[in-house]
């Protein structure tokens, strides 16, 4: 075997692998609101797709057809109900824009705009109480504390998180117990606490963290970022067994994928080409091979 042909083996395998890369559809999922009837999920396809909006009633899928350049071209910050729209905070080149669904169509909004500004410059603590008792993330010092109504309890370590390297990115409750969620640049965990029992890690796959998760009043939506280790996934959770429906969701993207509103264009142009250049670099492999034998 010559050198040359192990240069150009790894050649085309390197462009096998650019290939299968461009066209894994990573899925980052950031937002998730409930309505009382139904789930809309928002969330971004990487390296470079688009934004995506999807309801789920518990069965189906239902994309959204995002029109919106402002939106489609946005990272989903938060999604929630009003008690008649569904409000969307989303972020381009560093700047919040809010963005109303009315279950029909997506329109721009000024003033949900700038009311999401003032709330996110107010998120660097994050907590969460159930009533009676809080966990709170104290940003500043890197502490996560909780609190009983008269005094503070740094139950950091006892958490297992894993600072200065990892932060707190949300902290939620649904009354008798909470969820954290630690993350840092290499992925992330989900933690469950009890006043009892303590911190439990969730067994969630793919080592990565969450910032989107609703209780509906019998079961959480956990919404999962994407991490070097793995792609972001959609998981159910009713407090004890986690259900992936991330299969399903990528299903239904597939399907909005092949509508004629043009938003996957560029990636399949991409793939396209990259599958033409691998066909053609073959055709001239097996002519070299051919000539050296």
């Amino acid at each position: 075997m010559t050198r040359d042909y192990m240069k150009l083996r790894a050649f085309l395998m390197g462009f096998l692998l650019l290939s299968a890369t461009v066209y894994a559809d990573v899925l980052h999922i950031h937002g998730i609101g409930w309505n009382g009837e139904q789930w809309l999920i928002g969330g971004r396809i990487l390296p470079d797709g688009p934004t995506f909006l999807v309801m789920w009633d518990g069965v189906e899928f239902s994309p959204v057809t995002v029109t919106l350049p402002e939106l489609e071209d946005a990272w989903i910050e938060d999604i929630s109900w009003n008690g008649g729209q569904w409000l969307i905070s989303a972020s381009l080149n560093g700047e919040a824009h809010g963005f109303a669904y009315d279950g029909k169509t997506v329109n721009r909004i000024e003033s949900h705009t700038e009311e999401y500004a003032e709330e996110y410059e107010e998120s660097s603590n994050s907590k969460a109480c159930n009533g009676e008792f809080c966990l709170i993330w104290n940003s500043k010092d890197k502490k996560l504390l909780f609190y009983n109504g008269e005094t503070y309890k740094d139950v950091t370590e006892e958490s297992g998180i894993q600072v200065p390297f990892e932060r707190v990115i949300l902290i939620v409750s649904n009354g008798q117990y909470w969820l954290t969620s630690f993350g840092s640049t290499q992925g992330g965990s989900i933690t469950k606490y009890e006043q009892e029992t303590g911190f439990t890690p969730l067994d969630v796959p793919g080592q990565t963290a969450s910032s989107a998760v609703v209780w509906n009043g019998s079961s959480w939506l956990i919404g999962t970022l994407a991490s070097p280790q793995s792609s972001g996934r959609l998981l159910a959770y009713d407090g004890t067994t986690i259900t992936d429906v991330t299969p399903e969701l990528r299903e239904a993207l597939k399907e909005y994928a092949t509508r004629e509103n043009g938003i996957f264009e560029g990636e399949k142009l991409l793939f396209g080409v990259l599958v033409f250049m691998v066909v053609i670099l073959s055709f001239l492999y097996i002519f070299w091979r051919k000539r050296h034998t």
